[in-house]
């Protein structure tokens, strides 16, 4: 995991071409389609070399043992460091950490003296989100900030029980208390087919009552499941609530409310709880004006295969 991490620690800041200004932090990207990049390789500039993983686990935190260690890493020509939490070996891999706890007032006084110091030597300084924004269930940092607040808690869509009725059958389902749809879809040797009638509006008091048309019928439900311990991807303002959360904090704490110093952060697993089953009440609404047609008539495909449409 280190070993991989790192890799993609460096192939980020290679990429990120530094101009070297001294307004800007080490490492500041330019912007300059005519930029020779061949000098900056022979010659790297100040935020460009070997960037290690600087673990802040294992004992106290002191801010004049943490900046000693700048120094000599300075010294080695070190151009910048990324502060790193381990994990225990616990349920949800709790995020390894002595005093001060991390975003504690006294973590903000340890950090911001480390990122003064980075920036008196002309080091970068990064923090990587390495376990403190897994939704695994520990109380980490994100669960703290974001995690546990239902109110941003990402959903998931799900199916209910699948009824399958054909020409006349009259039908009563008692519909989940989380189930936000109902559709028929005609079915065709045991396929639902594009299309189908929607039952939503059917549903009173919690069931819902249909009788069949003509043909073979698949009944579908559809349900937003609210999983804890997460946050809503497709919410709008989801990545406003982060910046505001997590890196906004950074931002204002600096001294003398220069980033200078801090150039970059470092994600090296991004979860999203609910994969590709992620789901917004807005979902259907926005599909439809992006692609043009009723995610409803062919939702099914995401479970069954509904034939060459299906992909």
């Amino acid at each position: 995991m280190t070993s991989r991490a790192l890799t993609l620690v460096i192939i980020i800041l290679i990429c990120s071409c530094s101009c070297g200004k001294k307004e800007k932090a080490p490492g500041w990207p330019v912007s300059d389609s005519k930029l020779d990049v061949l000098p900056g390789f022979k010659d790297p500039p100040p935020g460009y070399g070997e960037i290690p993983f600087w673990w802040w686990s294992g004992d106290t935190l002191n801010s004049d043992r943490l900046k000693e260690q700048l120094r000599e890493l300075h010294s080695k020509g070190i151009s910048g460091v990324q502060v790193n939490y381990s994990h225990l070996d616990t349920q949800g891999w709790m995020t390894d950490q002595d005093k001060p706890e991390i975003f504690s007032e006294e973590w903000w006084k340890i950090y911001t003296e480390v990122s003064k110091e980075c920036a008196k030597l002309d080091m970068g300084i990064g923090l990587s989100t390495y376990t403190i924004d897994w939704p695994r269930g520990a109380p980490n940092l994100f669960y703290k900030l974001f995690y546990s607040k239902p109110y941003l808690n990402a959903y998931e869509i799900r199916t209910g029980e699948i009824v399958t009725v054909s020409t006349g059958e009259e039908i009563e389902i008692i519909m989940p208390e989380d189930a936000f749809a109902a559709r028929a879809y005609r079915s065709e040797e045991g396929t639902p087919l594009k299309g189908g009638n929607d039952l939503t509006p059917l549903i009173k008091n919690g069931i819902l009552s249909w009788k069949a048309p003509d043909g073979k019928w698949e009944i579908w439900i559809y349900r937003a499941v609210r999983k804890e311990g997460s946050l809503n991807p497709l919410m709008a303002g989801s990545g406003d609530t982060v910046i505001n959360g997590f890196f906004q904090p950074f931002e204002d704490r600096a001294p003398g409310k220069s980033s200078k110093g801090l150039n970059y952060f470092f994600n090296d697993e991004l979860h999203i709880v609910v994969g590709k089953y992620a789901w917004n009440p807005d979902f259907a609404e926005e599909f439809k004006k992006r692609k043009g047609y009723d995610l409803f008539e062919v939702l099914p495909a995401m479970w069954v295969d509904m034939g060459n449409m299906t992909p």
